[in-house]
């Protein structure tokens, strides 16, 4: 059982690491793609449609980090099922086809918590940076861009 925790925990930290970074590297990076605040409809759709890939893709390299350690350990001979597993269960969808042996099976509640964990932190992200897409802070909020008044 502490086996189980201690690497589903790992993994968690891991992972949240993970998503962070790239969560911070994207916010560094799309403003030099252009103006955030550019009323361009182009603009502003380019910028939420490549923050959503970028967190798509940031889950999705969790999701295989989770996978690949399944195999690791041994608990799936095939990576496409240890990747499926992965991802139903992050997504806490839990179809209930795959499961994990008894040795293992604590890491199905690590995962869907991970996966709880980083769709709310990549939701608050993208509502962050669609607020500063439209402009919606409202006047005198912390951290509102007075430039546009």
């Amino acid at each position: 059982m502490l086996q189980q925790i201690a690497l589903g925990s790992l993994l968690l930290v891991v992972s949240v690491v993970l998503t962070s970074l790239c969560l911070v590297w994207g916010h560094r990076w799309l403003p030099r793609l252009g103006d955030t605040h550019n009323n361009s409809v182009f603009r502003q759709v380019s910028t939420i449609a490549l923050a959503t890939l970028w967190i798509v893709a940031a889950l999705s390299a969790t999701v295989w980090l989770w996978a690949l350690t399944f195999c690791l350990i041994g608990e799936f001979t095939q990576f496409e099922a240890a990747l499926y597993f992965a991802g139903v269960a992050a997504t806490t969808l839990g179809f209930g086809d795959q499961l994990l042996s008894p040795e293992w099976r604590l890491l199905s509640g690590f995962i869907a918590a991970n996966g709880l964990l980083l769709f709310g932190l990549a939701g608050a992200y993208l509502l962050e940076l669609m607020q500063q897409v439209f402009g919606a802070r409202p006047h005198g909020h912390p951290g509102a861009d007075f430039s546009q008044d």
